[in-house]
């Protein structure tokens, strides 16, 4: 069975900053961290590519998390509920 690949899309230049082979936290935290902080007004999304279940039924990428830096610029995880955003810092 194949890993799913996961990548980082930026909105500001709309296009993938990075990729992954397979899913791997701390190499995806690092890259968001380090992007984040070069582009504090950036918005990345964390996306996976669709399972091979799946790939029949959905065309393009699912979206996993979004991220962005908060007023304070420290980079975060938006997490949006009733219709507010709220910004858990990134630990590394």
């Amino acid at each position: 069975m194949n890993a799913i690949k996961h990548s980082l899309f930026s909105h500001d230049s709309d296009a993938f900053v990075a990729w992954f082979d397979r899913f791997d936290g701390e190499q995806i935290k690092k890259a968001i961290v380090k992007h984040l902080s070069e582009h504090k007004l950036d918005v990345l999304e964390h996306c996976k590519d669709y399972n091979e279940r799946d790939i029949k039924r959905y065309y393009g990428v699912e979206i996993v998390n979004i991220y962005q830096c908060n007023k304070d610029g420290i980079p975060c995880r938006v997490v949006t509920r009733g219709n507010k955003d709220y910004f858990k810092p990134i630990n590394i």
